[in-house]
């Protein structure tokens, strides 16, 4: 079962949340909370394609929200490679270390960590 995923775009009007799905000309429903608003618009998608609804997903966009909140997770995401790249540069920087014959205190002074944490990056 092939899922397709919809971007419904969400926002606030007189204490409803209108919900506008436009690759599908634009076709709308409202919700009272945005926590509703997935459900209710994967409903809408599944009526209006007379498809299942198991095969309807949705990304909800917020405008001048859901920018900031994409932003923030490639940020996250870029973070997360740079600490697995420091990582695996210091676990590279404790073997070179070892293998020019320096016991684990004095590799730690070198890298400017615990002894401790040289053992575990050895171990790595």
């Amino acid at each position: 079962m092939e899922i397709t995923t919809y971007r419904v775009e969400a926002a606030q009007d007189e204490g409803w949340w209108l919900l506008t799905v436009p690759e599908l000309d634009g076709i709308v429903t409202q919700a009272r909370r945005l926590a509703e608003a997935e459900e209710t618009a994967r409903d809408l998608i599944a009526t209006w394609l007379d498809v299942d609804l198991a095969t309807v997903a949705v990304e909800l966009w917020v405008p001048g929200v859901s920018e900031q909140v994409a932003a923030a997770a490639a940020a996250r995401d870029a973070m997360r490679a740079a600490e697995d790249e420091a990582r695996s540069r210091a676990v590279a920087a404790a073997r070179a270390a070892q293998a020019a014959g320096l016991s684990t205190r004095d590799a730690a002074v070198i890298l400017h960590m615990s002894h401790q944490r040289v053992a575990q990056l050895l171990a790595s």
